[in-house]
């Protein structure tokens, strides 16, 4: 009545279907990180502008390390919004721990340390037109 269908073909065909749902799960899933770690970076560089002194790229290595991990271990999309959430309020938190001054001390030594390379280029770079426009004469002496 029914026709016979090889065994193997309907493993096959079982397997196909299973491999078919996987990659749409891994799809689904690598989706929502990438939409989970964009809207984390938007509400982490918020946080940043508000405090522009504490922009300290280990912190935020980790936070966003620690936050992706997070994300991909999680089961739904709340549970990773949530941990997101809580780590963004931690680094609030250690943002509001540091002492005014101490920002303050941060970002003055990091303007006069800017200040100094830029003085330091700019002499470079006039250095380097001067020798520039001495060979230039010393050639157009050798010519004449």
């Amino acid at each position: 009545m029914f026709p016979k269908i090889p065994l193997l073909f309907i493993i096959i065909f079982l397997a196909k279907c299973q491999d078919l749902e996987t990659i749409e799960k891994e799809n689904a899933c690598s989706t929502l990180n990438e939409a989970l770690q964009k809207e984390f970076k938007e509400k982490l560089e918020e946080a940043i502008k508000s405090k522009p002194a504490l922009n300290n790229r280990d912190l935020r290595s980790k936070l966003l390390e620690k936050t992706f991990i997070a994300c991909i271990e999680s089961i739904t999309y709340d549970q990773a919004k949530e941990i997101m959430d809580e780590s963004l309020v931690s680094y609030q938190k250690f943002i509001h721990l540091v002492p005014l001054s101490e920002i303050n001390d941060l970002k003055s030594s990091a303007d006069l340390m800017l200040n100094k390379d830029i003085k330091n280029r700019r002499s470079a770079i006039k250095e380097r037109l001067n020798r520039i426009k001495k060979e230039r004469l010393r050639k157009k002496r050798e010519d004449l």
